[in-house]
């Protein structure tokens, strides 16, 4: 069964939905097949390559460097 608020699949005989409470036992409320159409991905899509470690490693680190930088510079102008 498809919910017809949320479009989200749901078990036979569920009579409300699991995801959004809507009510699945009312007539004519029940979609049997979704109205939207899956697409497989693109070639292009395919090739983008995925986000490494390494760079979210660096970037992490170059934030936790600036944050002692700053605290650093903060502080010196506390204690004149």
């Amino acid at each position: 069964m498809i919910c017809p608020r949320c479009g989200k699949s749901n078990p036979e005989g569920t009579e409300f939905c699991l995801y959004c409470g809507a009510n699945l036992q009312e007539k004519g409320s029940v979609k049997e097949e979704p109205e939207y159409e899956i697409k497989s991905m693109s070639d292009s899509q395919k090739n983008v390559p995925a986000i490494k470690k390494e760079n979210s490693r660096k970037n992490l680190f170059i934030i936790i460097i600036g944050c002692i930088v700053l605290i650093s510079i903060i502080l010196v102008f506390l204690l004149r």
